[in-house]
């Protein structure tokens, strides 16, 4: 006859289930290292798909026609270039957008509420190494725009590189 001290424990032979209890325990962990490796390994293509593009990553992705436009420029501009068109950001006070014409990367800044625009261009193995880079003095940056601690003689250089996802910009001084 059998002696039970508990509830489902028995005296005679414990060890009779234990190997399946290990092979079932190993199993699981097996499992869950899998998973968890697998889960690490998709980060990173799930990044790319919602992570905004970086640098020229940024003319693969279809543009946004609302903001495909750059005032006074699109009667200027090859077709090829136009369909380029994509809007980085406003940033203190200026909006930018990014092209490609002719083998070069441009970058076109239009100050808020005016009429003009500036662009500045370099070739793609320039823009590969230091990106594309504007800057405008105090006396043209907005009153209500003006960064603090910027005065006269200085500047804000506008920027967008190849690890850039949107306009960045910088005090000069």
């Amino acid at each position: 006859m059998e002696q039970v001290d508990a509830v489902g424990a028995t005296s005679e032979r414990p060890d009779l289930h234990e190997p399946r209890h290990g092979a079932r325990r190993r199993a699981l962990i097996v499992c869950a290292v899998a998973a968890a490796v697998a889960a690490v390994a998709s980060i990173g293509p799930l990044r790319e798909l919602t992570d905004p593009p970086r640098g020229l990553a940024i003319f693969d992705r279809a543009p946004d026609p609302s903001q495909a436009l750059i005032p006074g420029a699109n009667d200027i501009l090859t077709a090829e270039s136009l369909a380029s068109v994509r809007y980085i950001g406003t940033e203190v006070g200026y909006r930018a957008w990014v092209f490609r014409d002719r083998g070069d990367v441009c970058m076109t800044l239009q100050r808020e509420n005016w009429a003009g625009a500036g662009t500045t261009c370099v070739a793609e193995a320039e823009f590969a190494r230091t990106g594309i880079r504007e800057v405008v003095r105090y006396e043209q940056l907005y009153d209500l725009a003006r960064p603090v601690g910027v005065g006269p003689g200085d500047g804000v250089e506008f920027a967008w590189t190849a690890e850039s996802t949107g306009l960045e910009w910088s005090m000069r001084r």
